[in-house]
C-alpha cells in the first residue's frame, strides 16, 4: 500500500492550517518523471492565497525542499508552486471547477485530508462531477 511522504503530509498540514479547502494529494510519480505528488487545494480569496503560498514556502524551506518556481499570484485562479518532488496547485473555487485537475489524474492513487484533523485517507477513485 502506498504511503504519503513526510514532505507531502507536512506541506498539506501547512495548507490546512491556513484553512484551504478540499486538500488532496495525488501520487503521479509512476506516470510523470518530474515530480512524485500533486497537492491540490481551494483558496477562497487573495489574502488566503497569499497566506497559503507563504506557508508552503516556509514549510518547504524547513524540509529542505527547493522552491523551483511559482506561477500565478494571489489574484490568479490557479497558483502553482513547484517544490521538486511535490507540486502544489492552489485554485479558486471557479478555477478548480474549470480545470478539474483531479479528474485528469483520477486513475492515480489519491489521498484526501480531513479539514479538522489533517489526517489523510486514501480515496478509491475521484468521482466525475
Amino acid at each position: 500500500m502506498l504511503h504519503l511522504s513526510n514532505e507531502v503530509e507536512k506541506i498539506a498540514q501547512a495548507i490546512i492550517e491556513k484553512k484551504a479547502e478540499g486538500v488532496l494529494a495525488i501520487y503521479v510519480g509512476k506516470l510523470i518523471g518530474i515530480t512524485d505528488y500533486f497537492l491540490i487545494a481551494t483558496v477562497n480569496n487573495p489574502i488566503q492565497a497569499e497566506a497559503v503560498v507563504e506557508a508552503v514556502e516556509e514549510t518547504s524551506e524547513k524540509l529542505g525542499l527547493p522552491i523551483i518556481g511559482i506561477s500565478g499570484n494571489k489574484d490568479s485562479s490557479w497558483i502553482l508552486i513547484d517544490c521538486g518532488d511535490v507540486v502544489v496547485h492552489l485554485f479558486t473555487e471557479e478555477g478548480r471547477n474549470h480545470y478539474r485537475l483531479e479528474s485528469l489524474w483520477r486513475d492515480c492513487p489519491t489521498f484526501e485530508f480531513d479539514s479538522r484533523t489533517g489526517e489523510p485517507r486514501i480515496v478509491e477513485q475521484i468521482k466525475e462531477g
